[in-house]
C-alpha cells in the first residue's frame, strides 16, 4: 500500500536504531526490553532524564512494522505520543505521520500539522517536509505560501534535503519567496548532489530541473518525449521552467 510506504519511509528517516548497542539481540528481546524502558513507572528520574524517550519511538516502530511483536497501529501510536508527551521532537513527527495518514488514530490533518510543528520547531527537520506540504496545500492549517517555503528552507538548511527540491520549485514559480533563478538552481543542486547513486527517488527531479534551466538539450528532448507518454512529473518540471523562464526579471 503506498500510504503506508510513505509512512514507513517517514518513520525510517528519524528512527536511530540501538542494534549496535545490543548485538545479540532477536527481535522480540528487543522489543522486550524497549517496552521496559518506554513504560517503566515508580522511578525518582524524569521519563527524558532516563533516555527512555527514543527507546518509546523505537517501540513504536517495531510495533509499526510488526518486528518481534505484534503488528499494532494503534500500539505505535501509543508508544510515540508517549515520547511525544515527554518532549521527543521525533516522538512527535512520527505521531504527526500517524495523525496524518489516519494511522491507529482517526486521521486529522490539523492534529497532524500541529504536531509536525512541534517536531520541526524540536529539531527533528524532517517534519518540516510534511508540515511545509500542509502549508502549501491548505490542510489543517490556513493555506501560507511563505509559510511553506519557510518549513522547506528550514529542512533543506538542516541537510533534509527533500526540503532543497521543494523550496528550489517555489523560488522558480515566486511563490511564498521572491522568485530567484539563482536560488532555485542552488537547492537544486544540492538536493541533486545528495540523491541516490542509482538515479531514483524523489531527490532525481532536482537534477531534472537543473537541466532544463542550464537548456541541457538532449535531456530537454528526453523530458519532452516522457511528456507525450504521458509521464506528469516530466510535464510538470518542464512547464514550471518555461512558466518561470517568460517571468519578468
Amino acid at each position: 500500500m503506498l500510504t503506508r510506504g510513505l509512512v514507513v519511509l517517514g518513520l525510517v528517516l528519524g528512527v536511530h536504531s540501538a542494534v549496535a548497542q545490543y548485538p545479540a539481540e532477536t527481535p522480540a528481546m528487543r522489543a522486550f526490553r524497549l517496552r521496559r524502558e518506554c513504560y517503566r513507572e515508580g522511578l525518582n528520574e524524569p521519563l527524558a532524564v532516563r533516555g527512555s524517550l527514543q527507546s518509546c519511538n523505537e517501540l513504536g516502530m517495531m510495533y509499526f512494522l510488526g518486528r518481534g511483536v505484534a503488528q499494532s497501529d494503534s500500539l505505535a501510536a501509543q508508544a510515540y505520543r508517549r515520547a511525544c508527551d515527554g518532549g521527543n521532537a521525533e516522538g512527535c513527527g512520527s505521531l504527526g505521520l500517524m495523525y496524518g495518514h489516519g494511522l491507529g488514530v482517526p486521521q486529522n490533518d490539523s492534529l497532524a500539522a500541529q504536531l509536525d510543528r512541534r517536531a520541526c520547531d524540536g529539531g527533528f527537520y524532517t517534519s518540516c517536509i510534511p508540515l511545509g506540504t500542509y502549508y502549501e496545500e491548505g490542510r489543517g492549517v490556513a493555506q501560507s505560501d511563505s509559510l511553506a517555503a519557510q518549513a522547506y528552507r528550514r529542512a533543506c538548511d538542516s541537510a533534509v534535503y527533500l526540503g532543497c527540491l521543494r523550496v528550489g520549485v517555489m523560488y522558480l514559480e515566486g511563490r511564498g519567496v521572491p522568485a530567484s533563478d539563482t536560488l532555485a538552481a542552488q537547492s537544486f543542486r544540492l538536493a541533486c548532489d545528495h540523491r541516490e547513486p542509482s538515479g531514483t527517488g524523489p531527490l532525481q527531479d532536482s537534477c531534472e530541473y537543473l537541466d532544463v534551466m542550464q537548456n541541457n538539450r538532449a535531456r530537454i528532448r528526453e523530458l519532452q518525449r516522457l511528456c507525450e507518454r504521458p509521464q506528469e512529473w516530466a510535464c510538470r518540471i518542464l512547464r514550471t521552467v518555461a512558466n518561470r523562464r517568460r517571468a519578468p526579471q
